[in-house]
């Protein structure tokens, strides 16, 4: 109703203005009045209403795009510890990361584990959680939204016979979309975890597979808690071991920008920044875009090698079948030939695809003619920054060495860090000077690719 009523009125406000204006200025006016529905951004409650209807359809994809970067974060973490971790890796976790590595590696087969990706351990994590008993018992459980502050909202819910309604997860406005925090409060639920242990005389990753072998029987929850299959690392999935593991590097990411924003405060405190602080501040932002294109980059590797491993797992599967009645039928090989033609494709697609800020085409010297491009800022210290006018589309990428000139002579050699598509940054190291030459670089240098990748 209310939604018709603006509707109306914007719509009037339009007619009665256009009687009196050009053309040309009733583009603009029909612009200015519909720009706050172009701005309307959903509500915590219809963001809270979506996650319960994600939650209760089991849409496990849309329900992991809506958790928090630091709850993508958790299980990101987890499913490679479980992978990974070794006896003495496992018992020097907090509680929390030790009993969700136990119940991954006691309800879960090794190769199961080895290809999920983070959205099916968390399809993997309902399934084994929801068990009958717990799916009647959440229908009478009563959920409601409790303002905090204008970017925060607490999810709760009450029960009959409960004294007063239970913090759940929350709601956090990040970037102008509401999303949910799952582990806002992870210290204290260590920190009780860790007392009802000591309570119950549980004793660490023995005590977490006895508790879970203790309600097995009430729950009616799937798996073999052992403290053998607790224990037991499931390794990566096949290919994917040599990758730099994607929770990893974003908390490197992470503890660079922190380390950069402390460094500006403490820099600032004095006033204006100096030049040495500018060129600490510009080195770190060298570091963090190194890092953010190694997580994409890895990210991209990561999930082409899940791939490989899951259409592995099919085509084996899928032989045993046949197998079953004897020798292959003709057109059981040509099933799994047809497997083997996907997985060739794939596993080609990833040694060859190009990954974010490289050229598609390896350029060489001769692709790019000398003194084709120029320096346009320096910035001095330990290790000096060169921004130049030419990038990707010259055939730059992260890695290659240039040469910088000035009237003949060579100055330095210096290292890509980033590229875009006409401009790139480099790092001039200081064993990259030339003998003799003032370590200095000017604007209008000239600037030569000198050995690429």
């Amino acid at each position: 109703m209310r939604l018709a009523l603006v509707t109306t009125y914007y719509v009037h406000s339009t007619c009665l203005i256009a009687r009196f204006v050009s053309n040309e200025d009733m583009r603009f006016i029909i612009i200015l009045l519909f720009i706050p529905f172009a701005l309307a951004q959903e509500t915590a409650q219809e963001a809270f209403e979506r996650y319960r209807k994600y939650h209760n359809d089991r849409n496990y994809i849309e329900l992991y795009k809506m958790y928090s970067p630091d709850t993508q974060t958790f299980y990101e973490k987890i499913l490679h510890l479980a992978r990974t971790a070794t006896k003495e890796e496992l018992d020097k976790l907090d509680i929390v990361a030790q009993m969700a590595i136990v119940k991954l590696r006691c309800t879960a087969y090794k190769d199961t584990i080895r290809s999920m990706t983070a959205t099916s351990y968390l399809e993997h994590s309902y399934k084994i959680g929801y068990t009958p008993e717990l799916i009647e018992f959440e229908k009478k459980v009563k959920y409601s939204l409790v303002h905090i502050d204008n970017n925060t909202k607490q999810i709760t819910f009450s029960l009959e016979g409960l004294p007063k309604p239970t913090e759940a997860q929350r709601l956090l406005l990040i970037d102008g979309k509401w999303k949910i925090e799952e582990f806002w409060n992870m210290d204290e639920r260590i920190k009780t975890l860790e007392e009802l242990d000591k309570k119950n005389g549980w004793k660490g990753v023995k005590g977490i597979v006895d508790f879970n072998k203790s309600i097995q029987e009430w729950n009616k929850s799937p798996g073999e808690f052992t403290l053998e299959r607790a224990y037991e690392a499931a390794g990566h999935a096949e290919g994917a071991a040599k990758y730099e593991n994607k929770w990893a590097m974003r908390h490197e990411v992470e503890k660079a920008q922190k380390l950069k924003q402390q460094l500006r405060d403490t820099f600032m405190s004095d006033g204006e920044l100096s030049n040495e602080e500018q060129t600490a501040i510009k080195a770190l932002d060298v570091k963090i875009a190194a890092l953010e294109q190694n997580l994409s980059q890895s990210k991209q590797k990561q999930e082409q090698a899940e791939k490989i491993a899951k259409l592995q797992k099919m085509r084996s599967e899928l032989k045993a079948t046949f197998m079953e009645d004897g020798e292959l039928a003709e057109h059981e090989k040509i099933a799994l030939g047809a497997l083997d033609k996907q997985i060739k494709a794939v596993t080609q697609s990833t040694a060859t695809k190009p990954t974010t800020n490289k050229s598609p085409t390896p350029a060489t010297t001769k692709d790019v003619q000398q003194g084709d491009g120029k320096v346009t800022s320096f910035t001095h210290g330990e290790k000096s920054v060169v921004n130049i006018n030419i990038g990707s589309k010259q055939g730059l990428r992260v890695g290659d060495k240039i040469l910088i000139s000035k009237n003949g002579d060579n100055i330095c050699k210096a290292t890509i860090t980033r590229v875009a598509e006409k401009k790139a940054i480099a790092e001039i190291k200081s064993s990259d000077w030339e003998e003799g030459v003032e370590q200095k670089v000017e604007s209008g240098n000239t600037v030569e690719i000198v050995v690429t990748k």
